[in-house]
């Protein structure tokens, strides 16, 4: 998948979590990809990864696509 359909697909993923469409096991993963972004020095402005420049909200949900320094 390339990146633009991955963040689509996490901004898609955001809107489910929203109308509550999505499951437990989704947000558990979407939360503890959240707080290890958090935690990253490469976390621009709590926005944007600077690494792949992808913005962070959907980055995390986007469920077929991974940390680009594999922390996730």
């Amino acid at each position: 998948m390339n990146k633009a359909k991955e963040i689509a697909s996490g901004f898609g993923n955001s809107l489910r979590s929203k109308l509550n469409l999505t499951t437990e096991e989704e947000e558990t993963l979407f939360n503890a990809r959240r707080k290890i972004c958090d935690a990253c020095p490469l976390n621009k402005d709590n926005l944007t990864c600077s690494r792949c420049g992808c913005v962070l909200s959907a980055k995390v949900r986007a469920i077929n696509t991974s940390c680009p320094d594999g922390n996730w």
